[in-house]
């Protein structure tokens, strides 16, 4: 199966996902656009074979209508648990692109992000796995509580932990674990994956 913008199945792959984690803050939008992409293997016949094939999803998008994304997610639908492997890739992205999202987590940037990779691995009840990133002059910026003032001390803290001298750097925060909310959809636990992976790296909170 194949599918994009045009498709009634963008339904299940777009999420407009406004969170808010701090009652202070505003709500995040987080979107993604020109969805495409192809299922393969959507079957439930001779679901006791060993051999039963595994479902895969490939798509492509932008990353609030900015940074090329792309996204494998395979699972066997005989497993009771929902097992899961989910892996992506988002291209370049700036901080203007990103900060929307950030204020939620009481973080601003500046600068940009080259690339960002996760790999998770996960079921009804815990996902597992990692985030690389690989940055450019990136700077995090914390905010004071209630209002998108910076604290200048711990932003600064915060910016040794960053290479902004100009050349290129990356970070590696591996080991994320995070339970699910059973109330919530499966891309706002992918989600919350990545926002651990994100703020590990670079608020070491």
């Amino acid at each position: 199966a194949v599918f994009s913008n045009c498709d009634l199945m963008e339904a299940n792959f777009y999420e407009s996902n406004l969170e808010k984690m701090q009652q202070e803050r505003p709500a995040a939008e987080v979107g993604f656009y020109e969805i495409e992409g192809s299922i393969l293997n959507i079957t439930n016949v001779d679901l006791d074979q060993s051999d039963f094939p595994r479902t895969k999803i490939n798509a492509s998008a932008l990353f609030q209508n900015t940074s090329p994304f792309s996204l494998d997610w395979s699972f066997n639908t005989t497993h009771l648990d929902n097992k899961f492997l989910i892996s992506g890739e988002f291209g370049a992205l700036p901080a203007t692109a990103m900060n929307p999202f950030l204020r939620a987590m009481g973080m601003g940037a500046e600068g940009g992000i080259q690339e960002m990779y996760f790999t998770f691995t996960g079921n009804e009840e815990f996902l597992n796995g990692d985030v690389l990133i690989k940055y450019d002059q990136f700077k995090i910026i914390l905010l004071k509580e209630g209002s998108r003032e910076k604290k200048g001390l711990f932003t600064a803290l915060v910016n040794l932990l960053v290479d902004n001298d100009g050349s290129s750097g990356e970070q590696n925060q591996e080991n994320i674990r995070v339970e699910r909310i059973k109330t919530r959809s499966f891309w706002s636990y992918i989600w919350a994956g990545l926002k651990s992976g994100v703020k590990e790296t670079f608020s070491q909170l």
